[in-house]
């Protein structure tokens, strides 16, 4: 079963998976107090033409329709991860003499208890991102990753927001080699910006779903063509579930 999903009683859950990472922030009025929430009308014409096109489509799919194959993430959830930092996933690679480093964030989730010298870091690098001004995506393709989660990949809108781009991919590698000098690994070496759709609540269920891949990727890039996801700044999330993020720190 997937590592982010759980079962109780004949029923599928997400699974506590606790972390923290750099986001693309979708905008203040997409946060119920920190909460990130999405709201449909408010929401981008990518975004909105991308749920109505899949809910479409998934309902009709003997795969995505099935709750016991794939569990979608909600609207309210749906983000752009700039950089993956310390989660549930990876907390298992720190050294036993650097886990209290980030111990006490992981059990909490409060900015506070994220070590000083890694929030300074982490909120330099938030301000050399935010220096580049905003960044334009347009859809790339669909992509299942290792058969466990569906997402839409994006890619540069525009030369512009290309050369944006490179600018974070330098400031996400600076990050890396930071923890990988430090505490042994990179958080995350290879950068697809995307957005998540769900999860295969087992990888036969993400190959099965493989010959309908082409399909439902020739529906998105004609429906989403000429359609932009435009973002202006980013910022420090917190999680406790795959579609609970909160924003973090000041």
């Amino acid at each position: 079963m997937n590592a982010k999903i759980t079962k109780t009683n004949h029923t599928y859950k997400w699974k506590d998976f606790r972390g923290f990472s750099i986001l693309f922030d979708n905008g203040q009025s997409h946060y119920d107090d920190n909460l990130l929430s999405n709201h449909f009308e408010k929401s981008p014409d990518f975004y909105r033409t991308l749920f109505t096109v899949f809910e479409n489509y998934s309902r009709k799919n003997k795969v995505l329709a099935d709750d016991g194959k794939f569990m979608k993430l909600t609207f309210g959830s749906w983000h752009v991860t700039v950089w993956d930092g310390i989660n549930h996933g990876n907390f298992h690679q720190l050294k036993k003499e650097d886990a209290f480093y980030f111990s006490r964030f992981i059990n909490t989730l409060k900015y506070r208890d994220i070590h000083p010298d890694i929030r300074a870091l982490i909120e330099k690098s938030i301000r050399w991102m935010n220096t580049t001004g905003e960044i334009r995506f347009k859809f790339r393709k669909l992509y299942n990753y290792e058969n466990q989660v569906l997402v839409v990949s994006l890619k540069p809108a525009d030369l512009d927001s290309l050369e944006k781009l490179h600018k974070i991919k330098l400031i996400r590698r600076n990050l890396n080699d930071y923890f990988e000098d430090n505490f042994g690994f990179a958080t995350g070496k290879r950068y697809l910006p995307h957005s998540s759709l769900g999860y295969f609540v087992d990888e036969k269920y993400g190959e099965e779903f493989q010959k309908y891949q082409n399909g439902l990727n020739d529906i998105l890039a004609k429906s989403l063509a000429g359609k932009t996801l435009d973002f202006n700044k980013t910022g420090l999330f917190s999680f406790s579930d795959m579609v609970s993020f909160y924003k973090t720190g000041s």
